[in-house]
Order: C-alpha cells, then sequence, then structure tokens
C-alpha cells in the first residue's frame, strides 16, 4: 500500500500514481515503482516539484515483490494475480 503523511495536491498525486501503476504495470516491484514515479514526477515538474509534494508518500509493506499482471481482453481490463 502506498500511503501519504499528509494532505497531498491532486495533481502531483495524480501524475505520482500514474506513472506509479505503469512501472507496477511494467514487472517492476513496488518499492522501485514508488521511487522511479517520485523522479518521474521531478522531471516534469521541475523546480515545481517541491519535496513536500512527493517525499510524504510511503511504501506500507513489504515494497520488495512485483504484482503480477495480465491484461485479459475477455475480461476488458487489467486484472492483478
Amino acid at each position: 500500500m502506498v500511503a501519504s503523511l499528509r494532505a497531498a495536491s491532486d495533481v502531483y498525486t495524480l501524475n505520482l500514481m500514474e506513472h506509479f501503476y505503469r512501472y507496477i504495470a511494467a514487472g517492476e516491484d513496488k518499492g522501485s515503482a514508488l521511487r522511479h514515479a517520485q523522479l518521474e514526477l521531478v522531471k516534469r515538474f521541475a523546480d515545481q516539484a517541491m519535496p513536500f509534494y512527493w517525499a510524504g508518500f510511503i511504501m506500507v509493506g513489504d515494497g520488495s515483490r512485483s504484482i503480477p499482471i495480465s491484461l485479459n481482453k475477455a475480461q476488458g481490463g487489467i486484472s492483478g494475480a
């Protein structure tokens, strides 16, 4: 689970979570996916991406495992195993 330690901006949170789930779908472990998503946020927003907006997001639990995801066209979406 990814949690925020404080109130967060919708704009930055949306961007962070979109990238987080893309990295998860690409097979990265949860901790790496969060780290890469944070780096993407900093890259996209540059000087506007102050740590206040992204550093409060933490991984709760074991972040060293990936989440197996398969695209199932019959069900019309992504499913986790």
